[in-house]
């Protein structure tokens, strides 16, 4: 999307890739066979990246390696407000688009790995 210009596109995706990375880490805490509590399972019905960062037990891991690493710190601040919302929004710039990207996909400090 960002080699074809599509910058709303590409940031809208590269937010949704951090959304089903933190939803699969949200899955994996029930096990085969096993109903998920009620409760949890209705608050991971979200959008909001930094609650399902909390949901998955990882916002502690975050702020930790954010005291280590100041690129991951600016990652997650690049990537922590997308909303789904934002497929409305006309005016993703090509920077915002490319710094979602490489907040995301950072082999060393993306917020995926």
């Amino acid at each position: 999307m960002l080699k074809n210009k599509c910058y709303l596109v590409s940031y809208y995706l590269t937010g949704y890739a951090v959304e089903c990375a933190l939803k699969a880490c949200n899955a994996k805490k029930t096990r085969r066979y096993d109903f998920p509590d009620k409760k949890f399972a209705s608050e991971i019905y979200t959008h909001d990246l930094t609650k399902l960062l909390k949901l998955a037990d990882l916002d502690k891991k975050l702020e930790e390696e954010n005291r280590e690493n100041e690129l991951l710190k600016y990652y997650w601040l690049v990537i922590k407000d997308w909303n789904e919302e934002l497929r409305y929004n006309l005016r993703i710039d090509k920077k915002k688009a490319i710094d979602a990207f490489n907040a995301v996909n950072d082999e060393n400090y993306g917020i995926i790995r």
